[in-house]
């Protein structure tokens, strides 16, 4: 195989992974019930950017949603979910993982989800016991602070 060859395989395979991760985060946010706005590709914050981890090395994303900045991110086998620029501050689990009230460790897509919903719950403060009036209400609370962040 001749370098062009090689060059256009491995700019293949990248943008291959880099499609597969946008899809893989849309989608996990979208299940957790916040489907991003807009997103931008980061560069892997774990794995050194040095051809040999050209296969591991992930890209990051950046997703806008209804709560704010969240970024999820590969490292080795875990999902990094980090939502410190959303300003909310909240533990979403007792799991025996990484965790902080900024950000979290999510050791499977499932658990990624689970985690971003919870999220989404508490920061709209839903308990399994908030009735439709409750949620009518939090939802208003939160269209309200959408829009002084729009005039």
């Amino acid at each position: 195989m001749g370098d062009w060859e090689s060059e256009h395989e491995i700019r293949k395979f990248r943008e291959q992974m880099r499609e597969r991760t946008r899809e893989e985060a849309t989608s996990i946010l979208t299940l957790a019930g916040l489907r991003p706005i807009r997103m931008w590709e980061l560069a892997n914050g774990y794995w050194p950017d040095v051809p040999t981890y050209d296969d591991v090395r992930k890209p990051w994303w950046l997703a806008r949603t209804v709560l704010g900045l969240i970024r999820l991110g590969w490292r080795k086998r875990v999902l990094e979910i980090d939502w410190e620029d959303t300003g909310l501050r909240e533990v979403v689990t007792a799991d025996d993982v990484t965790k902080s009230e900024t950000m979290v460790h999510a050791y499977s897509q499932e658990k990624a989800v689970e985690y971003l919903k919870r999220l989404r719950d508490r920061s709209f403060n839903v308990t399994p016991e908030a009735t439709r009036e409750d949620l009518v209400r939090e939802l208003g609370r939160l269209r309200r602070t959408l829009m002084k962040g729009v005039e």
